[in-house]
């Protein structure tokens, strides 16, 4: 009878098969030979137990997960979702020739549950819909939110007003303040726009402050 393995043979025993298991399945996919996969096998040698347990956290939350690698300095295992955003900061930033393994790992891992006669992990899509929707709140939807944002940008707007009578018909009232100099010629700053609205306080019999409001009519079309 084969004697029952403790925790700790059995975290090692799962380690180091998801070690060979990862190996194997570069080789097999991409034609890379065991010499060049040195790096790759240092890695997980070292902290297999910890990716391997990252890898499994993330399967649980319904991810795709990913072994993103140049087989020499650069080794992650990580989300489809979390290694796009590694992209878009510069990840791969090189000078000179360089090439990437891109390896989804949940067949991989999952393999290594049946071995084990574990229940296999699907993917879901709710974490995905969840950061979806969060990233599209956070994003500019449409013409008319560009233009308010764009307006919000101006420094010589010191107060904006947002009149919405439907979502499709929406003004965007844009105060500025002049100086008073400017107000030594009212004709030349009405003649600066088709539509707006000029204000001028006047103290002690002379034009002290004088505002302008622009109205903007906004379209709410999509980009």
């Amino acid at each position: 009878m084969k004697p029952k393995e403790s925790k700790a043979e059995s975290k090692l025993t799962a380690t180091y098969i998801f070690g060979v298991m990862v190996t194997e399945a570069i080789m097999d996919t991409f034609g890379t030979s065991v010499k060049s996969l040195r790096f790759v096998q240092s890695v997980l040698l070292k902290n297999g137990e910890n990716y391997l347990m990252h890898a499994l956290e993330l399967m649980d939350l319904g991810f795709s997960v990913w072994l993103f690698t140049d087989l020499k300095e650069t080794f992650v295992i990580e989300s489809d979702a979390e290694i796009g955003s590694l992209l878009k900061m510069g990840l791969v930033r090189s000078d000179g020739p360089a090439g990437y393994i891109f390896l989804c790992l949940n067949p991989v891992v999952n393999r290594l549950l049946a071995f084990l006669e574990e229940q296999e992990i699907k993917m879901d899509c709710r974490y995905y819909n969840a950061i979806s929707s969060a990233r599209k709140t956070g994003e500019v939807q449409n013409s008319a939110e560009m233009e308010i944002l764009t307006a919000v940008r101006q420094p010589d707007y010191h107060s904006l007003t947002l009149t919405k009578k439907d979502d499709q018909k929406m003004v965007l009232h844009c105060e500025q303040a002049l100086h008073a100099s400017d107000a030594t010629d009212l004709n030349a700053i009405l003649a600066e726009h088709d539509f707006q609205t000029v204000t001028v306080t006047r103290t002690a019999g002379k034009n002290a402050r004088i505002t302008r409001s622009l109205p903007l009519r906004l379209n709410s079309k999509n980009k």
